[in-house]
């Protein structure tokens, strides 16, 4: 199982992990095995594992796809 920061990096290191959390991150973070993680743990630590990463007043989930999908120039695939 990966820890909550191994998977953020993983985000923005592999391109097929952000690809699939963007598309889909609660099937993401279940893949991950981190199923019970919630929001204000995402935003917690993202704040560690990339320090300056900025996600907004919103759900720190949209904000991290947000993030990711910008790194990659993805499509945005969440309600902007």
């Amino acid at each position: 199982m990966l820890t909550l920061i191994d998977w953020i990096l993983a985000l923005f290191r592999s391109e097929d992990a952000a690809r699939a959390f963007v598309a889909a991150p609660e099937q993401s973070l279940r893949d991950a095995g981190l199923a019970g993680v919630t929001a204000a743990q995402v935003s917690a630590v993202a704040a560690t594992a990339v320090p300056g990463l900025v996600l907004g007043d919103g759900d720190p989930i949209v904000g991290l796809q947000r993030a990711v999908a910008n790194q990659y120039g993805f499509a945005p695939a969440y309600a902007p």
